[in-house]
């Protein structure tokens, strides 16, 4: 069955698994490894890409954005050093796309001293500059919370017809 959602103005159809098996079992050992909820993964999954590991965005300042979790080129180096990590990797595999974009998200949490928030969220899409965050991310935090809430509805749905 599919269902057409409003997000940010466009409506899209949303199947009821929401994600692939395999993704969403990918999806919660991130969550648990660095304890994010696996819908604010999901969600940013959505909102980034409709869950597509091919996709890839060319942005304004030269840099791109790569994966299901769209893990922008300025990041590469510093995952290569830390895990051994390659864009090749991240755009052949979505696991390790989701597990370094989880990764990324916590990693902005901290940076942040907030912990996950909707600063951290907006600054996973930004990026860390203050500037940034307060100018492109409160629309971003918006389409975020939307699909969160939707995957969050869709799951209680799920779980009363069973």
């Amino acid at each position: 069955m599919k269902k057409l959602v409003i997000l940010g103005g466009i409506y899209i159809a949303l199947s009821s698994n929401f994600v692939m098996a395999d993704t969403r079992a990918c999806i919660d050992q991130a969550a648990a490894e660095y304890g994010i909820k696996r819908q604010v993964i999901q969600a940013i999954a959505f909102v980034e890409s409709r869950y597509k590991n091919d996709a890839i965005n060319i942005n304004t300042d030269g840099s791109r954005d790569v994966c299901m979790m769209q893990i922008n080129s300025k990041n590469f180096a510093h995952l290569r050093e830390k895990f051994g990590v390659t864009e090749r990797d991240l755009r052949n595999n979505a696991c390790i796309c989701i597990k370094m974009g989880t990764y990324l998200l916590r990693r902005m949490g901290d940076w942040a001293g907030t912990g996950l928030t909707g600063k951290t969220i907006n600054a996973y899409n930004a990026g860390v500059r203050e500037h940034n965050i307060n100018t492109k991310g409160q629309e971003y935090f918006e389409k975020v919370k939307i699909a969160y809430h939707e995957i969050l509805r869709r799951q209680k749905e799920q779980n009363s017809n069973q």
